[in-house]
């Protein structure tokens, strides 16, 4: 059984609530942090025991962290002055807006990185519809068996997490407004769920990660809590 040394993550300016969200081989890790003079998030990562902040400049509500790469190539999201999310790729000191062009009013979200720079997230069109971008194309990830533009769960199909061999994670919602965990590899959708996850509204699956061995991390949900699970493949 693996056992795990835990050490604590608190931004110097942090006000109450920092959260990591994403790591690399090489152990940066980024994530945000609320600081109680600006009241707003703020972009960090955590490198050689030193907190740097990252704020994309257009970020006038907000700055969230989400991934970074091997590469040091992160991604995240920045709030602009009417609190509307734009995904964005931090590169070599400089910010570039993500929006897919299919977004109403450029909802967009960019949550994980791979090696390669292939870029997962999601779009607001009323539904929520996953995208890969890569080599400066956007291409939609919907899940087949996500309703899409159902007023009861703003329902369809958010990827999370991509690895350096293109497989994507995400969830989806159905009818109900349970969410699923969804794997996309080869051109194939796969549905997962934790058998422990609560089968009703806001509750189930819900995949962040994935990594070069096909290991999945996330969490699920039922009545009154979260639980974190890690899916490792039996075969393959």
């Amino acid at each position: 059984m693996t056992t795990y040394t835990y050490t604590t993550l608190d931004h110097p300016l942090g006000f109450n609530i920092t959260e990591a969200t994403g790591i690399n081989a090489a152990g940066q890790i980024v994530g945000y942090y609320y600081s109680s003079s600006s009241g707003t998030a703020n972009g960090f990562l955590y490198s050689g025991g030193m907190y740097t902040t990252l704020d994309d400049p257009l970020g006038v509500r907000g700055t969230f962290l989400h991934g970074i790469n091997a590469r040091g190539q992160i991604v995240g999201d920045y709030l602009d002055s009417s609190g509307v999310p734009h995904g964005f790729l931090y590169s070599r000191g400089s910010f570039t807006t993500l929006n897919e062009p299919l977004a109403v009013g450029y909802v967009t979200d960019a949550n994980g990185i791979n090696a390669n720079g292939e870029i997962v997230g999601d779009y607001y069109n009323g539904g929520y519809h996953g995208f890969l971008y890569s080599d400066g194309k956007y291409t939609t990830l919907d899940d087949p068996l996500a309703p899409i533009n159902n007023p009861h769960t703003t329902g369809g199909t958010l990827a999370l997490g991509i690895n350096d061999k293109g497989q994507i994670v995400g969830y989806y919602k159905d009818s109900s407004g349970t969410s699923h965990g969804f794997l996309y590899s080869g051109g194939t959708y796969t549905t997962f769920d934790d058998p422990l996850g609560g089968l009703c509204f806001n509750l189930g699956t819900f995949p962040n990660g994935i990594n070069n061995n096909g290991q999945i991390v996330g969490y699920y949900g039922v009545y009154g809590a979260n639980h974190g699970f890690l899916a490792s493949p039996v075969n393959g």
